[in-house]
């Protein structure tokens, strides 16, 4: 009885051990797929971001939205580094999102090849004889960077983390411009909102624009 109660046990064993490999074998070819199909939608991004000079906005809008359909509905990975790379994928699409709904955003572009206000004014910190001066262009230039930072964040519904960073007088101008558009709603009931988040951005890019005019910049 022993030997036989032995003998079933190894069977069974066995049989345990091929579904651990077949599954094991099923979950490392749903990874590889998983991992391409991420790469594709990478190039895909960046082949996107290069046309859309090229295209009128209800194209890249369209393009856009299919987009994010594609990247939601990735099944979410089980390591670590696929995690990762997807979650690099859903930055750069949302900040690819954000630059076309506030085109802005491209004057403080690092990357950008125009000669945008961030060359601009690095430029001249890097021509100003007056130490004082140059300081004050680089506190300006920090500004308007979290500023935008800051907009970003809240149209994604990353929460408010941002905006409480900046300055008194730049809350009291997007709160300015928010009461005027919604007398009948506070900032705090606007910001508990999806549309009153992304109300909220679009107040804060507002204001950047006009701060970007400033000609101590």
């Amino acid at each position: 009885m022993a030997q036989r109660n032995g003998v079933r046990s190894l069977v069974e064993q066995t049989v345990f051990l091929d579904q651990l490999f077949d599954r094991m074998d099923e979950l490392e070819e749903a990874e590889l797929t998983l991992n391409q199909r991420i790469s594709d939608l990478q190039k895909d991004l960046s082949d996107l971001q290069i046309s859309m000079n090229r295209l009128t906005p209800l194209e890249i809008a369209t393009k856009l939205d299919l987009f994010q359909e594609k990247i939601f509905s990735c099944p979410k990975p089980s390591t670590a580094l696929l995690q990762n790379n997807l979650s690099i994928l859903k930055d750069r699409f949302e900040h690819l999102h954000f630059k076309f709904v506030f085109p802005d955003t491209e004057e403080l572009n690092p990357d950008s090849f125009q000669n945008n206000l961030l060359y601009r004014i690095e430029q001249k910190i890097f021509d100003s004889a007056d130490p004082e001066a140059a300081a004050k262009l680089r506190r300006g230039l920090s500004g308007l960077q979290l500023q935008c930072e800051a907009a970003e964040e809240i149209f994604h519904g990353r929460g408010l983390g941002g905006y409480f960073k900046l300055s008194e007088e730049i809350h009291q101008d997007v709160e300015g411009r928010l009461f005027e558009r919604f007398p009948d709603q506070t900032f705090d009931s606007l910001s508990t909102q999806p549309e009153g988040q992304i109300q909220i951005a679009a107040a804060i890019m507002a204001s950047l624009s006009d701060r970007m005019m400033s000609p101590d910049l």
